[in-house]
């Protein structure tokens, strides 16, 4: 009987320090979270500010786009490449590079420049933004939000091709696919199938809409 008395006695004791210790390891786990959440943003608001103070913020008029590239010379692709990188980094719409790329250098050369400079973008955004901030949204457990998780996870190239498809390169969108803990190979390769299909029939097609493009960007 006594021996009986202490095995239920050491039970209840284990079972009495379980939520203890999943208190002890989630609350680091959580402040751990918040720490990367809030470095990742206090990061993208500095490189925000910093660009605009250096004029880039201004590269989104293709008159602008224009001037930088002409300006450098011999070197305006590799500063066109270079400032594409930068303002995608800012949080600001890269679209208007694909297009300006487009019109600078015509439908071969600017649409293979535009989905390089995209390429380059999104690969070190990538890189940045997962080695600072980690993939907070994986510990959120709302249901909605693990439904789109398990959709991506499952079915991760269909998901960011539809994408890119439609929202090109929204930051929001940058961040959330990022942030999310999709891999990079997905994340690259969905971005590289899709973006290349909008590059492609932008510039097969770009006789017809050189004008509307050239309206778009003002």
């Amino acid at each position: 009987m006594c021996e009986l008395r202490q095995s239920r006695d050491v039970m209840a004791a284990e079972v009495s320090m379980e939520p203890e210790i999943d208190a002890a390891t989630t609350a680091p786990k959580g402040r751990s979270v918040l720490i990367r959440v809030g470095a990742l943003a206090g990061l993208s608001v500095a490189l925000y500010f910093i660009g605009q103070a250096l004029g880039f913020g201004e590269l989104q008029s293709f008159s602008a786009l224009q001037e930088l590239v002409e300006s450098a010379g011999i070197w305006g692709r590799v500063a066109y490449l270079a400032v594409f990188m930068l303002v995608c980094h800012m949080q600001l719409p890269a679209a208007v590079f694909i297009v300006g790329a487009l019109l600078l250098w015509g439908p071969l050369v600017g649409g293979a420049l535009g989905w390089t400079g995209a390429m380059l973008a999104l690969a070190t955004h990538f890189a940045v933004t997962r080695g600072v901030g980690g993939a907070p949204l994986q510990s959120i457990e709302n249901p909605t939000v693990q439904r789109m998780l398990g959709k991506l996870e499952k079915n991760p190239l269909p998901v960011i091709i539809g994408i890119r498809l439609i929202m090109l390169m929204s930051p929001p969108v940058n961040l959330a696919l990022i942030l999310s803990g999709v891999r990079f190979r997905d994340y690259m390769l969905g971005s590289a199938i899709g973006l290349g299909l909008v590059v492609l029939t932008a510039a097969l097609g770009f006789d017809m809409i050189e004008p509307w493009l050239r309206g778009f960007l003002g």
